[in-house]
């Protein structure tokens, strides 16, 4: 028995079909990206921070920390 041929299982197959040989392509890129990156860092002389983001949330946590509005001094 064969399964049936409709035009969504023609689709699927194309786009598979299309897409695989991107796939490698892509690797390959991304890897090339990340080793010009450690090249530029190398040449420069620095490396980014590992928890540059980590100052942006301190930051915005004592902000709402400090503030407090003339509704909750009311309330107490």
């Amino acid at each position: 028995m064969q399964r049936l041929v409709t035009p969504r299982v023609l689709q699927h197959i194309i786009r598979l079909r299309l897409i695989a040989p991107k796939k490698p392509r892509t690797k390959e890129n991304k890897e090339e990206a990340l080793q010009n990156m450690l090249n530029f860092w190398r040449r420069e002389g620095r490396r980014p921070k590992k928890n540059a983001g980590a100052d942006c949330e301190e930051v915005r946590l004592s902000s709402l920390r400090a503030s407090t509005s003339k509704s909750e001094a009311s309330q107490n």
